[in-house]
């Protein structure tokens, strides 16, 4: 996993095989700042190595992966699961103290 801080922004970007033929193939996610709030918005992209360049495969819908630092990234084919941490229904938005794995296809 490489891990970075760009100015506003705070870039993830994790590693693993999305074919099982060894590819280096990749997510990334994005947290900025939400316009007109105090809150981070999440942009979420997957990538697909070919032939040693990266080309977008799949562009990840708010709904089906949100939360806080990003962990336990695993890559299989077809498929990258991902765990964050998410608001518990009493948890204060400040706070959050849940946690979920996402499982995103990618086809």
């Amino acid at each position: 996993m490489k891990k970075s801080r760009l100015s506003n922004d705070y870039v993830s970007v994790f590693y693993g095989d999305l074919t099982g033929q060894g590819t280096n193939d990749a997510i990334s996610l994005i947290y900025s700042p939400f316009e007109g709030g105090n809150s981070m918005e999440l942009h979420t992209w997957v990538w697909r190595e070919i032939n040693g360049t990266y080309k977008l495969a799949r562009i990840v819908k708010i709904n089906e992966l949100f939360g806080e630092s990003p962990r336990n990234v695993k890559f299989s084919p077809g498929r990258i699961s991902v765990t964050t941490t998410v608001p518990k229904p009493d948890d204060p938005r400040c706070c959050p103290t849940g946690v979920k794995t996402f499982t995103i296809s990618v086809r």
